[in-house]
This record gives C-alpha cells, sequence and structure tokens, in this order.
C-alpha cells in the first residue's frame, strides 16, 4: 500500500506497522523497486494543497496500480509462504 513519506510494506497489528522492504528477505532489486515504487507515489503529493494531491492522469494512476500489482507479485513469490501479501490501493486521480 502507498502512503505519502512511508515505506510501500505495512504490516497490521504489530509495533513495526511499516516495514521496510530491505528488513525482508528479499532481493536487492526488489527492494529498490518497491521504493521506486514508493517514491512515484510521493510525487503525487501536492505540498501546498495536500487535498489536490493525485495523478494527473487516469493512464499514470492505471501504470502505477499495475506496477504494484507486479510488485506484490514479485514480493509474494520471493517471501513464500511464511507470509501473507496482499496489494492494497485507493483511487487518488485529480478531478
Amino acid at each position: 500500500m502507498a502512503d505519502y513519506q512511508c515505506y510501500p510494506i505495512w504490516e497490521p497489528n504489530t509495533k513495526e506497522y511499516n516495514i521496510n522492504p530491505f528488513s525482508l528477505p528479499i532481493s536487492l532489486q526488489l527492494g529498490n523497486d518497491l521504493m521506486k515504487w514508493a517514491a512515484q507515489w510521493d510525487k503525487t503529493l501536492n505540498w501546498d494543497n495536500p487535498s489536490n494531491s493525485g495523478f494527473n492522469s487516469t493512464e499514470e494512476e492505471s501504470f502505477f496500480i499495475s506496477e504494484g500489482k507486479r510488485l506484490c507479485e514479485t514480493l509474494n513469490n520471493q517471501l513464500g509462504n511464511q507470509f501473507e501479501v496482499e496489494f492494497s490501493y485507493s483511487p487518488q486521480f485529480k478531478e
């Protein structure tokens, strides 16, 4: 799940709710890709008017979602069945 100024991985109901990808047993490449994906999200933040944050087009948002799902699948494959991994996203397109 993407959230501004946060790591892109979350574990509900734990003390370390927001998880640094590099603390997980995954490849360095996947960790870097997850951080790049989170940075794409951070770029959509309008610091002057946060309520006006979001992607500039539905195409940009669709690409972001597709990339997030791909990363989620890769994360799931690398972590194996000892973790439950799911993709979550709330639409943020600017009207």
